[in-house]
């Protein structure tokens, strides 16, 4: 049976410290929020970015697909930043992917690379680009903000869906994490 919407709130996860809220304000305090953009993919998909108002169905289409159920001090995170980090994919059949990005820190202690920390795309949707041009486009606004220099990508080995996508969107392989992901960069600002 699944977990209730109670036992997903208190699900255990990464403490409210992995999600470095100080670091995070600092960095997308002089952004503009993401503006909602059509992408002509097998007919419209709007991407939008996720507002405090669209935390919850995000919450919930992610707690739908993934084995396990966001919680609390991701919820919070979403709150604050969704503008800047989280964004939904929708067509006419409703929400169709997520995204989301959080600053990597384990990898870069300046907090100047964004890790696209999961994105999913329906099965219904998959292999004709959809997850490249996401890339592309958060890497295109993200370049736009200023203050990251770089993107990463993490997938496990066999998830070469992922891997093909980050390729296509311009990631390159750079090295496997200790926890075994690969993990893939995209430098957008030149140093």
């Amino acid at each position: 049976m699944g977990k209730t919407k109670q036992s997903c709130l208190e699900a255990t996860g990464p403490s409210r410290e992995h999600w470095l809220p100080g670091p995070h304000m600092r960095l997308v305090k002089s952004w503009a929020p993401f503006p909602t953009t059509e992408i002509d993919y097998d007919g419209r998909v709007r991407l939008s970015c996720v507002t405090p108002e669209r935390v919850d169905a995000f919450v919930k289409y992610e707690n739908h697909v993934r084995s396990r159920c966001v919680g609390g001090p991701l919820i919070e995170h979403l709150r604050r930043f969704g503008r800047y980090l989280a964004f939904m994919y929708f067509s006419e059949e409703g929400i169709i992917a997520i995204q989301r990005f959080r600053l990597y820190h384990e990898f870069d202690q300046e907090y100047r690379t964004l890790l696209n920390a999961y994105f999913y795309v329906d099965p219904r949707f998959r292999s004709a680009g959809l997850g490249s041009s996401m890339l592309r486009i958060t890497r295109d606004y993200y370049k736009q903000q200023g203050r990251i220099d770089c993107l990463a990508s993490e997938a496990w080995p066999e998830n070469e869906p992922s891997i093909r996508a980050a390729i296509n969107a311009g990631f390159n392989m750079h090295s496997q994490h200790p926890n075994g992901k690969v993990i893939l960069l995209k430098q957008i600002t030149q140093i």
